[in-house]
């Protein structure tokens, strides 16, 4: 987090890489700075970056099985991923509670978590049924996508989140 580690390496003849994320990457520090590479997980904002590459965040395309539909009139079925307790309510499980109050339609919300202090679900819309499971370790990760229409995760914190990438390789909308 210290901008002269780029100096540092140009005088110690290293090459350095910064990776972006270009939604909060201050773009006057990196052209002042000069990293010898900037990697860049989407093309969104790469005209504003001196020169980046895009290098997309790996995640197992083939894996993920079909997307699944969805209909009008079908019950919209949500994911959402709230691990352990980290930075506050980091992946916005909280929020997602408050939102699902005023939920109007037939939704089903799951909530994957290996947290056990998960937040009460009370004073959810009478529409939503609420599911908290604990994932199985033992299974395949992929399979916690499948039969999902979207991914609920309003992040409170910048970064490359990886149930994002598996959710939109799985097919569901973010």
């Amino acid at each position: 987090y210290d901008w002269r580690l780029f100096q540092w390496c140009r005088d110690a003849d290293v090459t350095s890489v910064l990776h972006v994320m270009p939604e909060l990457v201050d773009d006057e520090r990196v052209r002042a700075t000069r990293p010898d590479v900037l990697w860049n997980p989407t093309a969104y904002r790469a005209s504003h970056l001196p020169t980046a590459s895009v290098v997309p965040v790996p995640v197992a395309l083939d894996r993920h099985p079909d997307p699944v539909t969805f209909d009008v009139g079908d019950t919209l079925r949500v994911l959402h991923v709230a691990g352990h307790r980290a930075a506050h309510d980091r992946n916005g499980t909280n929020t997602l509670l408050r939102a699902l109050r005023d939920v109007r339609e037939r939704v089903e919300v799951t909530i994957t978590t290996q947290d056990r202090r998960l937040p009460a679900a009370s004073a959810l819309g009478r529409h939503v049924s609420l599911r908290v499971v604990r994932p199985d370790v033992d299974a395949p990760y992929w399979n916690l996508y499948r039969g999902h229409h979207v991914l609920a995760l309003p992040r409170r914190y910048g970064g490359l989140s990886l149930p994002v990438q598996e959710a939109a390789a799985a097919g569901l909308a973010i």
